[in-house]
C-alpha cells in the first residue's frame, strides 16, 4: 500500500512551521511529499518506499520522523535508487534503518546527515553518490 500525503489543516492564512519535513498540522514540506510511503506489516510505522521520479531540477529533502501519524522507522531497499535530483537529504531522528542501496547512483548528492537513531545501514546505501563532500 503506498500513500501520498497532500492537504492541509491549517486554517486558512495560517503559515507552515517545518520540523524534520513536517508541519505541526501534520502536512508535509513540499520536497518531502514526493517520498512513497508503506505500512509497515503489523500497522504500527512506515517505510520511506520510494519517491516522484518526476522532477527535474535539484532538490534538498528531509526524510520524515512521522507520517499520517506514525512513526517513519525505515528506508527500503533501493527506495532512493537512481534519483539524480538529490542534492541533500535530512534523515530525521526516529528513523532507524536505512536499507540496502537505499541511495545508491544518487549521481549529485552533495551531503546527507544521518541521526544517531540509524542503527543499520544496508550495503552499498551510499554506492555511487559521487558528489558526496
Amino acid at each position: 500500500m503506498f500513500f501520498i500525503l497532500s492537504g492541509c489543516s491549517l486554517p486558512e492564512g495560517h503559515s507552515h512551521k517545518y520540523e524534520d519535513g513536517i508541519c505541526s498540522c501534520g502536512d508535509l514540506d513540499e520536497t518531502t511529499k514526493l517520498l512513497q510511503f508503506e505500512l509497515s506489516a503489523d500497522e504500527t510505522y512506515y517505510i520511506v518506499s520510494g519517491i516522484d521520479r518526476s522532477v527535474k531540477q535539484l532538490i534538498d529533502l528531509c526524510i520524515p520522523s512521522k507520517y499520517q501519524n506514525l512513526p517513519v522507522l525505515e528506508i527500503k531497499d533501493q527506495a532512493l535508487k537512481n534519483a539524480f535530483f538529490l542534492k541533500t537529504i535530512k534523515v530525521a531522528n526516529g528513523i532507524t534503518k536505512i536499507g540496502k542501496e537505499a541511495f545508491y547512483r544518487c549521481d549529485f548528492l552533495q551531503s546527507i546527515e544521518i541521526s544517531d537513531s540509524v542503527t543499520e545501514i544496508g550495503e552499498k546505501a551510499l554506492m555511487y553518490c559521487l558528489s558526496l563532500k
